[in-house]
C-alpha cells in the first residue's frame, strides 16, 4: 500500500541513521522549516544535481530558519563518501531498507525510490511534496516556496519547540482535570 501524504498532515516521525548521529530522532528537528528530499541515489545524475542544488543554498539551510535533510537509499552514497553533511543546514538519512520512503510514500510497489521532496512548517507538518522531474526546477520551486514563509519564531504565535509540547491560545487557567485510565483487564 503507497501511503500519500498530502499538505496539512503531520510529517510521520522515525529513528534513522544519519550523517551526524547514528539514531537520529526525527522529531527533535521542529522549531524550523524541513527540506526532505527522497533522491534515491547521488550516483545517477537526477539524484546528484538535486543535492548540489540544495547545498548550493547555504544561506537558506542554516540550521536557525531551515534544515535540509537528503535521504539517501543508496549504501554507496556513505561508503564511497558521495553526499557530505555540511553543519549547520543540511544532512543525510541513511534509509538503505527504504524504511523512511515507505513512511512517507517515496517507495513504489516494486521498491524503488519514487523521487520527491517534501517542505515542513515548524510544527512538522506538510506543506508542500513535489516529485522531482528536472532537478533544477525542483530546487528553484522547493527553495522559492521556502523563503516565502513566515520566520519560523513566529509560526502560529508559538514558541519554537517541539509539537508535543505546545499549548497556545488557552482561555482558561485551568482547563484539564485528572483522569484514571484503567489497567487492561481491571474494573473501573
Amino acid at each position: 500500500m503507497v501511503v500519500r501524504l498530502l499538505p496539512g498532515d503531520a510529517a510521520p516521525f522515525f529513528k534513522a541513521p544519519a550523517s551526524n548521529n547514528p539514531v537520529f530522532s526525527f522529531d527533535t528537528v521542529a522549531g524550523r522549516y524541513i527540506v526532505l528530499s527522497f533522491f534515491g541515489s547521488a550516483a545517477t545524475a537526477l539524484g546528484r544535481d538535486v543535492v548540489a542544488g540544495f547545498m548550493a543554498h547555504a544561506d537558506l539551510f542554516n540550521d536557525d530558519r531551515a534544515c535540509f535533510f537528503g535521504v539517501s537509499a543508496d549504501p554507496r552514497d556513505r561508503a564511497e563518501g558521495r553526499v557530505q553533511q555540511r553543519i549547520p543546514g543540511s544532512r543525510f538519512f541513511w534509509d538503505f531498507e527504504r524504511t523512511v520512503a515507505d513512511l512517507y510514500g517515496a517507495v513504489d510497489a516494486a521498491g524503488a525510490i519514487v523521487p520527491q521532496s517534501f517542505l515542513l512548517d515548524p510544527m512538522l507538518r506538510i506543506i508542500a511534496v513535489l516529485s522531482i522531474d528536472d532537478p533544477a526546477q525542483h530546487v528553484a520551486r522547493m527553495t522559492g516556496l521556502l523563503r516565502g514563509q513566515r520566520p519560523a519564531a513566529d509560526f502560529q504565535g508559538a514558541p519554537s519547540i517541539a509539537p508535543a509540547t505546545a499549548i497556545t491560545r488557552s482561555s482558561s487557567t485551568c482547563c484539564c482535570r485528572a483522569t484514571t485510565i484503567p489497567r487492561s483487564g481491571s474494573k473501573r
